[in-house]
Parts: structure tokens; sequence; C-alpha cells
């Protein structure tokens, strides 16, 4: 954000702080020449303002602070920031300090956001039975599991919104550990960009000719989801991390109990 908008946000919020103080002073006046039934109740309606002037603006200037991360996969807790800014005082905002607040998050949110990946969907493409590699790989391809039936009515196959969810989070934590990619900003469109196109029969075998990481994909009908990658070490290597973080994922579950 450049310093002159930067400025600007912290002047105009710190105005309207001020016009929602003025206006409980102009309340508090009008009670004085007001009679004890018609007087206004100045605590709720400070409250009000309260929400309505500064907690309102105070959120959209947050986001507009951070909304460079907006498409990436850390989530922007707003909430969370608005808490941390009232412990300065209520109805606190600055331009600089929220920058701090998200910074240190965004700093220390790779592992959370791989996690949180697998977490979501992906745990449930894991296959049944998998506590080997040796298990999990087939040549060069990811043996995992489904949940696509077809459609009663001749539409598309039930499940497949789900699945695509799923797939799309699968590509992103292959990439993070294959390529490399930073987990906050990977994105993953191959796989999901395939299973969202009607006019492909979504039982048939599909290849990727130029992508350097995933060859091909074929679902079977009996729920088993072949994922085929660019070599027996690769799916190896996936395979190994993508089981590291279903163990991490069930320990934390089990740790809850």
């Amino acid at each position: 954000m450049e310093p002159e908008k930067e400025a600007g946000l912290n002047k105009r919020y710190r105005e309207l702080a001020a016009h929602q103080v003025e206006t409980s002073r102009l309340l508090s006046n009008m009670n004085a020449l007001l009679t004890e039934t018609e007087r206004f109740n100045v605590l709720t309606l400070e409250d009000q303002l309260f929400e309505l002037l500064t907690q309102a603006a105070r959120k959209k200037a947050i986001e507009t602070v951070l909304e460079q991360y907006a498409d990436t996969n850390v989530d922007i807790d707003v909430e969370g920031i608005c808490e941390k800014l009232d412990k300065v005082s209520k109805g606190y905002f600055d331009v600089k300090e929220v920058k701090i607040l998200f910074g240190t998050y965004w700093g220390a949110s790779k592992d959370l956001v791989k996690k949180e990946l697998f977490r979501g969907e992906v745990s449930y493409l894991m296959p049944w039975k998998a506590d080997t590699v040796d298990q999990f790989v087939k040549n060069r391809c990811l043996v995992l599991r489904h949940q696509v039936t077809e459609s009663k009515w001749g539409t598309s196959p039930d499940g497949m919104w789900q699945f695509r969810h799923r797939v799309e989070n699968l590509e992103m934590l292959i990439r993070i550990h294959v390529q490399n990619a930073d987990p906050r900003t990977v994105k993953g469109g191959l796989l999901a960009g395939l299973y969202r196109d009607d006019k492909i029969n979504p039982w048939d075998k599909h290849t990727f000719a130029h992508d350097p990481v995933f060859l091909s994909t074929k679902l079977y009908k009996n729920g088993k989801f072949e994922l085929e990658l660019a070599s027996g070490e690769t799916a190896r290597n996936a395979a190994a991390f993508l089981m590291e973080l279903d163990r991490e994922a069930k320990d934390a579950v089990n740790g809850r109990r």
C-alpha cells in the first residue's frame, strides 16, 4: 500500500472515531433538555455507534490494508486482528500495527497452511490401508481413493463437486513438496479444471502433456483413483510426504480425545 494511502486511512479513521465521541456528547447534551421518560439511553447508543462507525469501518480498513493477501491460501483473521488492536485501546486502528500483526502470522503460516490443506480435503483421498510407501505407489502412480459415483439421473457424477476441491488441495500439496512451492501462494487448478469440464468423460484416463509434475489421472468406478507423476521417485517422495501429513492429522485428533 502506498504511503499516501496509509496516511489517508489512518487520518479518516481517526476523524470517524472523533465524530463518534462528538455524537455521544451531543446526545448527552440533548438528554439534559428532555424529560426523564424521553431521554436516550446514551450507553446503548454509544455501543451501537461504536459498532456502526468504528467496528465496521475498522474491519473494512483492515481488509484494504491486507488486500494483496486476499487471493492467497492464508486466511485473514480480521476479528482476531481487531481483538489485538483493542488491547491497545478500544476501537484502535493503525495501518503499521495491522501490518505488523498480520506479518507475524504470515511469516509463521507455512506449516499451518499445509496441515489445513490436508485436513480440509485431502484426507478423504488417502487410501484406506497404506502403512508403507510401497502400498501407496504403483510404478509412477499414487494409488488413492475417491467417493465419486455415477448419477442416477445421467448428469454430472455424484460427489464430483467435493472431489474437485479435494484434488485441488492435493495438487497444491504435491507442488509444495515436489516443486518447493510456497504453501501460502501455490495454486492448484490443473486437476480440478479437468474435472470441471462437462465435455470430458470423468471415467476415462486423462493425460497432461506439458506439466512437469503430473502425467495422468484416472478414476475407477470401484473407488480407486490413480494419479501418475513424473517419475517413480517423485511418486514415492510425494507419498511419503502425504503419509506424514496423515499421521500428524491423526495424532492431532487422538491428542484432543
